[in-house]
């Protein structure tokens, strides 16, 4: 296999049109089972008030009562718009949302091909590039996620601008850049890229010449920069012009010590299934391929094609550099790490990794590897994308409830969990869910009481909890519940086959607080003691944990429960109000994503009882993690899943939210009074 070819003119178009046709088909049926996922994202659903909004003329979801087109980021301008016409004529009927983003990913794989052929390259490599691009495990989430849309328009419009640029189609060139400019911010860089194949391909036409043909370009760009500063200073600042949050903050030094390795990280997310290896071992590698190709003149290692790829991903890793999202202190590490940054440096990576292998191997070894690689990459990426498909929603769930029940406007709804539940989480938090029920949402922790909500003073759709949401003041009980004015209270249940998510209206609670007796130590006879065995390996990356598992349940889909620490007892539930544990937590917090902002870790209090689903009976336990000693009071006497247990035969504790180490000092049981 050579890495070669005459001008595509030459090629033959009847191939080529097959086979970009068959890349494209391909593509889109194994992306296609998420295409009925329901939107599971807060930021998917403000796409939705956004459209909403739009539709009546009366503002954005991004700073209340603000105009439109003033208030939209112009750099997100062209998903943005897409989303209009979706909910305008198929409101929230997903395929109409999915789909788009499908065949975009399907279209950017195809059009790859073509892009490798205007770079000079034959058929056979523009097809694996495209194969590997396409069937990468990298994009999945890219793809089924909504807010990737924008990633997708923006490779479209860049391989567009790209080779409408070589044809010297300048109309059609200038006009891709102007929608890549408008899809998103890295978008803007196709510039460069375009500078980039000049200094590779034209050099001997002259710099005048270069110049020349890239002045259109850059001044097209500038009045589009100029424009989008014009939209931040009339809005008021980037706070109130799309980009909340997000501050820029030039970090060029890992532009050459950090983007490196994530654009290694985008040329081997393909490969690394095949060949298991770190990132710096294919780091390695790669370097190892060029030498060895350069060492034996192999003409991959001199065509231009090879390093204007390589260039052209490592120049789009740039905008990464210049962001810190969301003001968190994240470095560039953490943003490189998630897939929707590194969609565009990978469509430019994917061909060079092919010619690197077509370089350094002899034709049929190479076809070979390439293909091995293709076929290993892409039973990852089925994988992903079936674990990204589900067949019975959270959200689809909690959609239906708000059709059929008659819950009047200004109710409060309480919903009671045992776990945070992404999908039925951030639908709950949505503005436009709150907007359109004209309810309050409030996410309770059952057996804890404690209440999440929506701050109703910040107007922006960010979707991390701890940048929205506040925790309400007062604990839950039943007390807070007027079912006079039309109040609810729904008990969600997120277990059983494939995932199946379950809301149940509770109407029948306990309205009263029990009279409790005095404490009273509990009597557990321990069946195993806490050991460190190999099921705790993976929680040791973050602190460690020294529970070993008990009793343990295997949930659908393989995710098993985290160590438990359990015990026989005999207990009658209408005859407990709840139970006292007194442990001493220690370890560093931060590692529980934003729970640091409440300074607690987590326990699950599990218990068995005959017919009921363990998945259902247990709550989860906040804990100080602060090496001192606490007792935490777990009210249940209100729990309709206690209440409906027969005898409990066994409880259970474990670190849910990666405490780093957890001592149990005693259990208390808090009886209701004879």
């Amino acid at each position: 296999m050579t890495d070669t070819a005459p001008a595509a003119g030459q090629n033959n178009a009847q191939s080529l049109r097959w086979s970009m046709a068959g890349v494209f088909v391909l593509i889109a049926l194994v992306h296609m089972p998420p295409v009925d996922n329901s939107l599971d994202n807060d930021d998917g659903f403000n796409y939705v008030l956004e459209s909403e909004l739009a539709l009546e003329g009366s503002g954005s979801a991004w700073v209340d009562g603000g105009a439109y087109l003033v208030h939209q980021n112009l750099q997100r301008l062209v998903g943005s718009l897409s989303f209009i016409p979706r909910y305008a004529l198929f409101d929230l009927w997903m395929p109409a949302w999915h789909l788009p983003s499908i065949i975009l990913h399907a279209l950017n794989a195809a059009l790859l091909i073509l892009l490798c052929l205007k770079l000079g390259l034959r058929l056979e490599l523009g097809v694996l590039s495209g194969l590997l691009f396409g069937l990468s495990p990298l994009h999945p989430h890219v793809v089924s996620w909504i807010g990737g849309t924008f990633d997708l328009f923006a490779g479209a419009f860049m391989l567009g601008a790209q080779i409408a640029f070589i044809e010297r189609k300048t109309r059609w060139a200038l006009l891709c850049v102007a929608g890549a400019f408008c899809s998103k911010e890295n978008g803007a860089f196709i510039g460069p890229v375009l500078a980039l194949y000049v200094l590779c391909f034209e050099r001997q036409e002259g710099l005048q010449a270069g110049i020349r043909r890239l002045l259109p370009f850059a001044s097209l760009e500038l009045g589009l920069t100029a424009l989008r500063g014009l939209q931040i200073w009339i809005a008021g600042g980037a706070a109130q012009a799309g980009v909340l949050g997000r501050t820029i903050e030039p970090d060029i030094s890992s532009w050459f010590t950090v983007a490196p390795g994530a654009l290694v990280s985008a040329m081997a997310s393909p490969l690394k299934y095949v060949f298991p290896v770190d990132s710096t071992t294919f780091a390695l590698l790669v370097g190892g391929l060029l030498i060895i190709a350069l060492a034996f003149r192999r003409k991959a290692a001199v065509h231009p094609a090879l390093w204007f790829g390589l260039m052209a991903a490592w120049i789009l890793l740039l905008p990464i550099v210049l962001v810190v999202e969301l003001g968190s202190g994240f470095g560039l590490e953490a943003l490189v790490g998630q897939p929707r940054y590194l969609y565009l440096s990978a469509l430019f990576a994917t061909p060079a990794m092919v010619m690197l292998i077509a370089g350094v191997l002899p034709g049929t070894v190479g076809r070979t590897v390439a293909l091995v690689a293709i076929l290993g990459s892409s039973v990852m990426t089925v994988d992903d994308i079936l674990i990204l498909t589900r067949p019975d929603s959270p959200v689809e769930a909690m959609e239906a409830p708000l059709r059929t029940d008659d819950t009047p406007a200004g109710a409060k709804v309480y919903i009671l969990t045992n776990v945070y539940d992404d999908g039925p989480f951030r639908l709950a938090m949505s503005r436009w869910l709150q907007r359109h029920t004209e309810n309050t949402f409030y996410w309770v922790q059952r057996g804890t009481g404690r209440m999440i909500q929506r701050d109703p003073g910040r107007l922006d759709g960010l979707d991390f909890r701890s940048f929205y949401l506040q925790v309400a003041a007062d604990p839950f009980s039943p007390s807070v519940v007027n079912f006079q004015r039309g109040d609810r209270v729904w008990l969600l249940t997120n277990r059983g086959p494939k995932g199946d998510h379950r809301f149940s209206p509770e109407t029948a609670l306990v309205t009263q607080a029990p009279q409790l007796g005095p404490p009273r130590p509990l009597e557990v006879r321990w069946e195993n003691t806490p050991s460190d065995r190999p099921a705790t390996v993976a929680l040791r990356e973050f602190g460690g944990v020294t529970f070993e598992i008990g009793q343990r349940f295997d949930r659908p889909g393989g995710y098993r429960h985290r160590p438990v620490v359990a015990g026989a007892v005999n207990l009658t539930p209408r005859e407990v109000a709840g139970f006292a544990l007194t442990v001493t937590v220690s370890g560093n917090h931060q590692l529980g994503f934003n729970d640091h902002l409440y300074g607690s870790g987590y326990l699950e209090l599990h218990w068995g009882a005959a017919g009921t689903d363990p998945d259902d009976s247990f709550v989860v336990v906040p804990v100080p993690c602060d090496g001192k000693q606490a007792r935490i009071e777990v009210p249940l006497w209100f729990d309709p899943v206690w209440n409906r247990s027969g005898g409990v035969q066994w409880i259970g504790v474990h670190p849910y939210d990666r405490p780093a180490q957890v001592t149990l000092h005693s259990i208390e049981v808090l009886p209701i009074a004879r």
